[in-house]
């Protein structure tokens, strides 16, 4: 069978009540809350720049979202007791498959990273 303008009819995919309507379904209540309370941006940058954004992404498991709060001051860089830990536990490891002779040394820079708040004595 074919329609008017000689083409095979298809079967029309989609919800049967809505098709041919042309209007769209009214979204549920709490989708309008969930969108008032979160908008959306759309933003265009530069190759150069996304690349960037998705490395920083990878690199610091980040939503972008979170990279856009850094940037305005809303939220810290990871840094603090994250980074301590982190430090702290890279050390730990250095320790364990370390050599001897080098236990000590790697045992002495964790004791002087806690003492001192870090290695450049700032904390």
């Amino acid at each position: 069978m074919v329609n008017h303008s000689s083409n095979p009819r298809r079967k029309r995919q989609g919800n049967p009540i809505t098709l041919g309507r042309g209007k769209r379904r009214m979204p549920s209540p709490s989708r309008r809350r969930y969108e008032e309370r979160n908008p959306t941006i759309s933003i265009r940058v530069s190759a150069e720049l996304y690349e960037a954004l998705k490395e920083l992404k990878a690199k610091g498991d980040l939503s972008v979202s979170e990279v856009l709060k850094v940037g305005l001051g809303i939220l810290s860089p990871l840094t603090g007791a994250s980074f301590d830990r982190g430090v702290m536990q890279g050390l730990a490891e250095a320790c364990f498959v370390s050599c001897q002779e080098c236990q000590p040394l790697t045992s002495g820079l964790a004791i002087r990273y806690e003492d001192t708040g870090g290695f450049d004595g700032e904390g």
